[in-house]
This record gives C-alpha cells, sequence and structure tokens, in this order.
C-alpha cells in the first residue's frame, strides 16, 4: 500500500502497513482503504499531519472540533483554520490491474470562545464548527468510479479545572460513490466524539476519546440493499513540549461493521454483511527554529 500526501508546510510522514494475507494483498489493502473512508474520517490540520497525526487528541485548536473537543475547552481566544490537501491511494482492481485514486480535499474550522475571558480560560468554554470536502476520482478502472464525501461538524468543550477539560462534538457526513453498474449513497452518517484532555504541567498533556458512529446507506445496481453501518473507537496520546522541541504519541483502535442483507465480495466495494478493524501507532517530533519556522516528522504504523 502507498499513500502520498501533500500538505502546506515543511513536514513530512511515513506510513506503514500491515495486513492479512489476500489473493492479491494490493487489492486487499486498496479496497479496505476505500471501505474505511466510506466510514467518516476525523480530517486533521498540517501540524498534526506533518507528526503522523501523534498531537491529534492532545492539540488545542480548531481540529479539536473533530479529533478531541475536549482541546477546545484548554483554548484561550478564537481560531479560524483552512487547509488544501492532495492524496493518491494507489492498488490493485480485483482484476490484478493497477489502480490509483486521486483525491482532492478542502477543510474549513473554526472556534468561538464564549463568555468572558480575563488571563485564564473562557468562562462558558469554547464552541467549534468547521466543514471538510473531500472528492476522488479512480484511474485506470475499468467501472470508471467516483466518489464524493463533505461533512458538516460542531463540539463544545469547557475546562472542569485549570488542568481538565471535557468535551463532545458531533459530525454529519455525506458520502456518494458512482460507478458502471451500481451506485452508492450515504446520507444519514453520524459520528459522536466525547474527549477529555489532561495538562499535568504546561510540559505535559493527555488526551484520549471515544468515539461511536452510526448511520446506513443504500447500495444499487450490485445487489440493491439498505445497509446499516457501525463503528467504535478509542484512543489516546500524549505530547511533551520541551524548549524548542515537541514529541508527541498515540494509539487508536477503531472496530467497521457493515449490517447488510448478504455477504458480498471484495470486488462489489461497497456495502454487504462485513467487518473490519484499524488500529495506529503513531510517533511524532517538532522542531522550531524560530517563532514561525518548525520543521516536523512523524510515522504511522496501520
Amino acid at each position: 500500500m502507498k499513500m502520498i500526501g501533500k500538505v502546506v508546510a515543511v513536514s513530512f510522514a511515513s506510513v506503514a502497513a500491515a495486513s492479512a494475507s489476500y489473493a492479491d494483498e494490493k487489492a486487499h489493502d486498496f479496497y479496505f482503504q476505500q471501505n474505511q473512508q466510506r466510514f467518516i474520517v476525523q480530517p486533521q490540520n498540517a501540524r498534526m499531519f506533518g507528526m503522523g497525526g501523534s498531537t491529534a487528541l492532545t492539540a488545542a485548536n480548531s481540529l479539536s472540533t473533530v479529533n478531541n473537543p475536549a482541546g477546545l475547552g484548554m483554548m484561550k481566544y478564537g481560531e479560524v483554520s483552512a487547509a488544501y490537501g492532495y492524496n493518491e491511494v494507489t492498488g490493485n482492481t480485483q482484476g490484478g490491474s493497477s489502480v490509483k485514486d486521486k483525491q482532492n480535499s478542502g477543510q474549513v474550522y473554526g472556534a468561538l470562545p464564549l463568555g468572558p475571558v480575563k488571563g485564564g480560560l473562557p468562562d462558558y468554554g469554547n464552541f467549534g464548527f468547521g466543514w471538510y470536502g473531500r472528492n476522488g476520482d479512480w484511474s485506470n478502472d475499468p467501472s470508471n468510479t467516483d466518489t464524493g464525501t463533505y461533512q458538516v461538524s460542531g463540539a463544545y468543550g469547557k475546562a472542569i479545572s485549570d488542568n481538565v477539560s471535557l468535551g463532545y462534538g458531533l459530525t454529519y457526513q455525506n458520502d456518494s460513490v458512482d460507478f458502471d453498474g451500481g451506485k452508492y449513497d450515504s446520507s444519514e452518517s453520524f459520528l459522536h466524539n466525547l474527549g477529555l484532555q489532561y495538562m499535568d504541567s504546561k510540559d505535559l498533556v493527555f488526551g484520549t476519546s471515544l468515539t461511536i458512529g452510526h448511520g446506513s446507506h443504500d447500495l444499487e445496481g450490485v445487489a440493491d440493499q439498505s445497509v446499516d453501518q457501525l463503528s467504535v473507537g478509542i484512543a489516546a496520546g500524549v505530547e511533551y513540549m520541551m524548549d524548542a522541541t515537541t514529541l508527541g504519541a498515540g494509539i487508536d483502535y477503531t472496530h467497521y461493521d457493515n449490517n447488510g442483507d448478504n455477504n458480498l465480495s471484495n470486488a462489489s466495494v461497497w456495502g454487504g454483511d462485513s467487518m473490519g478493524q484499524t488500529m495506529n501507532i503513531r510517533l511524532g517530533i517538532e522542531q522550531r527554529l524560530n517563532e514561525w519556522f518548525a520543521v516536523r516528522g512523524g510515522y504511522r504504523y496501520a
């Protein structure tokens, strides 16, 4: 499996993957990633991506809206951020020929403190909101597959003490896949995110979250049916900040479940009666050269 990402930042990330034995390993990896994207993904900003996602649970910024809403409670100020990303996922079709999914994505997120701020945290917490969109175009694909996705998110976080914050976030996703002879349409997908963040000191932060996703989609053409979806994920992370260097580490696990009418072969790609799991181990480092320039590196074992 190969994944290539481009972000506007001086950063890099390495991705490794392991999966079970399959008749065509490249086809297995490719279709598993495509199925995973039919569930609700959690976007990252350039810093998170550049550090392999290791700081997603410990950050306190507008992207905490979708990664760990408890981070909103640790924000003293408002923020607006925007990003564009390009990603390529390569593999094989079930027929054994190579295929490439070229994806363009964009996102806008903001955070707004509620109540007065007098040198500390907002009296009534922080509200986060945002939009994320992604479209994919498969090349060398005999089925002429195209995908389109957008999300709308809202979250609230509040510090219950000087060093502990709690948060809740809700994301709605609309997702569609068009291919010759069939169509996948999902317009009822939601992701609930419960988060906690603990600041042991100004240098050491811990974060954890529980996500529960649910929804349904309609599959037409290949095997007409309605499919219920469920995902449950747990994650934890730690970030240690020194004078000019920051270290991050995280681990997350997600279970995915499609509850359809019948088992479908992987050639069908979407729907059916199936389940899967993913686990990520993430490590990251950031070296700040001055106030406005930093070099970041990250590693993710998936």
